[in-house]
Formats: structure tokens, C-alpha cells, sequence
């Protein structure tokens, strides 16, 4: 506790804009100007060095805390202004409530949790507190001036209390590199209100260096480095105007066909580099990185031979799940044929792209016809492509079965449309496959 208690006092004054002889502001000013009479409200302030307080506070409940005085406690206000010790005779605003009903502080009303329950004995009122909105906006940056009155802990709002310094949001505050972890919504917040995040700004921006990509759906890793004369800031810049990826290739084919795959993303700093650190160097850690984390073999950064296969997997099912999901499409399928060659609304020319560059890529097994034997695998049901059997299948048979439907079209001319991609098996086929990579 001793150690949370000192960093509140550094961040304090880290944050003190100075006094001066004489204050300009006080907080009955900014009650005021919410419209609310300072007669009204009963300024209260907790100290940290108090036990009873520091425990209730550790644990989050300073409301609940608050809540139980004597009966006669509010009598003439109708709001409390709560605030928490902090440097010296500094006191930190932490909510404005208005006072409701009171009932006995018996058993039955004691709040779940809380760290002393044989407070609740009956012998004072628990008060209903709502909070007020109007200046939630100040709680834990507005610093008043408490006074060297500190054993009055309770004082009316009409007592002066100089306002002595308002803090910067510290959900905003950058938090050191080590510490930087966000969600793909975090990061789009920052790059779209780059003026009030300008602490984050600052720091990213002075630095080059390594960072990760964590996808959490499925544990893949992507690491890359930042180098341009905007740091780690430019950088990622770029993954928030391009929804994620960033212009990673693997990483593009698998958000353009999981869209809401973004929402597992995560965005951490591996390792801090100084500004005149050449690109050649920064691009040796990121090397480096690499190795130890293996993202070259199982994560996105594959070499363009490792991940083309995969790209043209997650192209394919992007297109076959767009001709699912409408019916002429579906129905064209069906109705395909060599002999008499039509097109609808492009997608002829679209499914013969990917066949071929399934073919030049290599992603399809020479040897599938020894694979489906040895395996005593059934014609009829590599046909029909059953999700439950396709399970069962090893990733070489599942291939080799994919391979089945490609190769079975220059026998069957059309198959692979008409029947293939018409009946779904295809699709099937290929969201298992990429289920295992």
C-alpha cells in the first residue's frame, strides 16, 4: 500500500501547476457553474493514512464507504462532494453525489465484499448516493487545496477550496512502452484523436523499433519494425487506416475474409530503439525477433511461398461463402456447364482466377490417387464432403481430396462448378483445411 500511497504522490506533482499567493478558482466556482448552490453540498475528504478508509478504497468501495454517517450527517445538504487525501494539504476530487434516503446501517444492507461488516450494527444510517454527471468529466484530475484543516474532514462548499491543478486524462496518458498493449478499437481510437492522445504521440513517434502483433483467435504472431522518420507512431498509423493489417499480405487475405478477426488483434512493443538507429539495424532485431519467436514458421510472417498457398485458401473461401449466401449465384453454379459457357455478374471469371492460381501455386498433391487409396478413402463421400468426416481426415487426405474435386473437373468438365462449389463441398473443405493450416 505504501507504494501505491508514494506513486500518487509523484504523479501529484509530476502534474502541480504551482501556487500562487492568491487562487483565481475555487470548486465552489465549478459548482457554479453547473448550476448547483454550493450551500447545498457538504464537501468530504478521505485520507489514505486513515486504516479503515485504505481498506475499503483497496478494494473499490469509497462509495460504499462513504455512504455510512451518523444520522444527522446530511442534514441541510442535498449533494457530497468526495474527495481523497493526496500531498500534503492536497485532496483529489472523486465524485459528486446526490444524497438520497437513509436507512439503518444493519446487516442486511451491507454491501457485498465489503471489509468490515460489523460496521453495519445498526447504530448509523447508510444514505443513498447517486452520482451527479455534470462533473464527471473532473473525477481523480480536479486538485483542490484542502487547507491545513485536515482533521475536518467533513466542511460546507461554501469554505474556499482553491483549485490548484486539473490533470490530463489519464486513460490517455501514455503508459511506457513496456506496458503498451492494444486492441484494434484502442488503436483506432488513438490514430483518430491524435490531438488528445499527444503523450502517446510523442513517444512513438521518437523511438524506432520491434513490435508484435498477437492474434489471440488463434494464437499467430506477426512481428515488425518500424523505421520511418515517424517511428513506431507512423507505423500504425498504417494498421488503423487499413483496418488492421497494415499491408501484411497473409494478414490482409485473412481480415478481408474474417472481417471480425480485427477484434482479436493486440499491439505490443518488443524492443525500444533510439531515433538514429540505422534501417538496417532495426531491421536485424526485427530479424532476430523473428527467430526466437518462430513467426516465420508458424505465425504471419511466412515467406511468400508459405503464405501465397494460404492467401489463395482464404481468397477462395471469402468468394465461395459471397455464393452461399445468394441465390442466383447458387443457382448458376448449378446450372454451369462447358459446353454452353455463360457469366453472371463477373464470378465465372473470379472462380477460374483462383483455379488456376491453385494450380500454379502447387497447392494441389501429384500423388492424391495413392493418398485416397491407402486411406481406402470412398469416392461418394469425398463428393459430398461431410463436415463431421471431413474431421476425421488427416490434413495430407483433406488436401488430397481437394485435390479429388480439381482434378475429377477435367474428366467431369464443370464438375468443380456445377457440382463442387454448387453443392458447398468446396467451401467445406476449405474452412476445415483452414482451421489447421
Amino acid at each position: 500500500m505504501g507504494r501505491r500511497q508514494g506513486a500518487e504522490v509523484t504523479e501529484t506533482q509530476e502534474y502541480l501547476t504551482g501556487r500562487e499567493s492568491m487562487a483565481i478558482l475555487y470548486f465552489s466556482d465549478i459548482l457554479k457553474k453547473v448550476e448547483i448552490d454550493p450551500k447545498d453540498v457538504k464537501l468530504i475528504r478521505h485520507s489514505l493514512s486513515d486504516k479503515g478508509f485504505r481498506s475499503c478504497y483497496d478494494v473499490g468501495q469509497v462509495v460504499e464507504y462513504t455512504r455510512q454517517q451518523k444520522e444527522s450527517f446530511s442534514n441541510g445538504y442535498k449533494y457530497w462532494a468526495v474527495f481523497i487525501s493526496d500531498s500534503g494539504n492536497y485532496a483529489r476530487f472523486y465524485g459528486l453525489y446526490r444524497v438520497g434516503k437513509h436507512v439503518p446501517a444493519t446487516a442486511d444492507v451491507a454491501p457485498e465484499g465489503f471489509p468490515h461488516p460489523e460496521w453495519f450494527n445498526g447504530e448509523s444510517a447508510y444514505y443513498e448516493l447517486t452520482p451527479v454527471e455534470e462533473l464527471s468529466e473532473y473525477e481523480n484530475r480536479l486538485l483542490i487545496d484542502w487547507g491545513p484543516s485536515a482533521k475536518m474532514w467533513h466542511q460546507k462548499g461554501t469554505t474556499d477550496k482553491p483549485i490548484v491543478a486539473l490533470r490530463g486524462d489519464l486513460k490517455k496518458l501514455f503508459p511506457g512502452y513496456d506496458d503498451v498493449l492494444l486492441s484494434f478499437e484502442a488503436l483506432k481510437e488513438i490514430f483518430s484523436n491524435a490531438g488528445a492522445y499527444s503523450d502517446w504521440k510523442v513517444a512513438l513517434s521518437s523511438v524506432k523499433g520491434v513490435y508484435l502483433i498477437s492474434d489471440t483467435f488463434d494464437g499467430r504472431l506477426y512481428v515488425g519494425s518500424a523505421y520511418g522518420k515517424d517511428g513506431i507512431w507512423g507505423r500504425w498509423s498504417e494498421y488503423s487506416a487499413t483496418g488492421g493489417h497494415g499491408h501484411n499480405k497473409l494478414l490482409e487475405a485473412t481480415l478481408n475474409t474474417f472481417p471480425d478477426r480485427r477484434n482479436y488483434l493486440k499491439w505490443s512493443i518488443l524492443q525500444v530503439l533510439p531515433k538514429n538507429t540505422t534501417d538496417d539495424a532495426t531491421i536485424a532485431v526485427e530479424n532476430k525477433w523473428k527467430d526466437r519467436l518462430l513467426t516465420r514458421e508458424y505465425g504471419y510472417n511466412k515467406s511468400e511461398i508459405g503464405w501465397a498457398v494460404e492467401k489463395i485458401v482464404l481468397e477462395a473461401i471469402s468468394l465461395l461463402e459471397k455464393i452461399e449466401s445468394n441465390p442466383t449465384w447458387k443457382e448458376w453454379c448449378r446450372n454451369y456447364s462447358v459446353y454452353e459457357p455463360s457469366d453472371i455478374d463477373g464470378l465465372h471469371g473470379r472462380l477460374a482466377k483462383l483455379f488456376h492460381e491453385a494450380y500454379e501455386t502447387n497447392a494441389l498433391l501429384s500423388n492424391y490417387r495413392d493418398i485416397i487409396e491407402r486411406a481406402k478413402l470412398d469416392e461418394g463421400q469425398i463428393s459430398d464432403a461431410d463436415e463431421n468426416w471431413l474431421t476425421g481426415l488427416s490434413t495430407e487426405e483433406l488436401i488430397a481430396c481437394i485435390t479429388y474435386h480439381f482434378r475429377r473437373d477435367h474428366f467431369v468438365e464443370g464438375a468443380l462448378i456445377s457440382s463442387s462449389v454448387a453443392s458447398g463441398a468446396l467451401l467445406r473443405m476449405l474452412l476445415e483445411l483452414q482451421k489447421r493450416r
